[in-house]
């Protein structure tokens, strides 16, 4: 079967035909395809960009790398694995900068690889680690986890365009999709979890070397993911902090839930200290009974206990959340009289 696209990856990762497939044509995709707006972006490309796209090939070939060995130390490579390599060239088009470079046979090395990963996986599992690697090959994995950011989430749920993506005739966004994969990488053994998250990495370095280097173009697209100005110069000035992962569990009340990145739910919450931040899940991997008490927590104005994978910087600060499991927290009391006293003041 031959493939261009990403809808048209998609569908065969969803048909029939992907149970009992070898191997699978790529024809002039994926590929590297980002578009430039700016001052110093009219056809021409900045000594700062033309280097970032030499690290990027130095990344994919690290991420290839730990996908087929484990490690992303280039002497592993062989002469056949270099070969993969030497074929990538980038076009320059005029106009508003556009940069092309073809990445079908990396990709399909990488697949090809997988396969003494994936023996034994369910078929789920399967779609989700291709849909990652392709994603990530694409752009789309380095462009989330900006939006990640808490700093970002409330602009992130006003609606920034993504890419919506029909599987099994239910539109989904490529963050939805990528949130999706992580069940997929999780069911990996640790050292095979590694290396698909080690290649994850670098191609996340790639391309964030690549919008580190236009820090005053004025719009960047990579694969349909957009970035505006401020979008480029906040990722340029606030780099990724060191995370550390704990389980916590704590007593919140629910202050909104957002659907807008659906199956991506957003739930912003206080904690008893009047502390506001943003918790997350995607649909379907919590119960139906802690999805209810969510609800409940707002309708009844009641607290619920929370239990949420922290990812916490070196601070304590949380940098991201996703919640695990909700249960039944306090009745929160409110003062009537507070309440007339405030209305009275305004």
């Amino acid at each position: 079967m031959s493939i261009s696209n990403l809808q048209e990856f998609i569908d065969f990762l969803y048909s029939e035909e992907f149970e009992g497939v070898e191997s699978f044509d790529l024809e002039d995709w994926p590929r590297l395809d980002i578009k430039l707006d700016g001052d110093r972006y009219n056809g021409t490309i900045t000594p700062e960009l033309a280097k970032s796209l030499y690290d990027f090939y130095m990344d994919l070939q690290r991420a290839y790398a730990y996908i087929k060995y484990g490690s992303p130390n280039l002497q592993r490579l062989t002469l056949e694995d270099k070969k993969l390599f030497s074929s990538i060239e980038y076009r320059i088009e005029e106009g508003s900068l556009k940069v092309f470079g073809e990445l079908c046979d990396q990709a399909k090395a990488m697949f090809d690889s997988l396969k003494g990963l994936t023996d034994g996986m369910e078929s789920a599992h399967k779609r989700t680690l291709y849909i990652a690697i392709v994603l990530a090959l694409l752009g789309g994995y380095t462009v989330k986890k900006h939006f990640d950011y808490e700093s970002q989430v409330a602009k992130a749920e006003q609606g920034r365009q993504q890419q919506q993506i029909m599987v099994e005739g239910h539109m989904h966004s490529v963050d939805a999709l990528l949130e999706q994969s992580k069940t997929a990488i999780n069911a990996l053994s640790e050292q095979d979890r590694s290396r698909v998250t080690g290649a994850l990495d670098k191609l996340d370095d790639g391309y964030g070397g690549i919008i580190r280097s236009v820090p005053d173009a004025d719009y960047i697209d990579i694969s349909g993911a957009a970035m505006d100005g401020g979008d480029i110069r906040d990722y340029v000035d606030n780099p990724q902090a060191d995370t550390e992962a704990h389980i916590l569990e704590e007593e919140l009340s629910v202050e909104q839930v957002s659907k807008r990145r659906f199956p991506r739910i957003s739930v912003r919450v206080s904690d008893l200290d009047d502390n506001q931040f943003t918790l997350g899940f995607t649909f379907g991997e919590i119960t139906r009974s802690s999805y209810d008490k969510i609800f409940d927590s707002i309708k009844n104005n009641t607290t619920v206990m929370v239990r949420f994978n922290a990812l916490l910087t070196e601070e304590g600060v949380l940098h991201r959340g996703t919640i695990l499991a909700v249960s039944q927290g306090s009745r929160i009391e409110v003062d009537d009289n507070d309440d007339m006293e405030d209305e009275e003041t305004e």
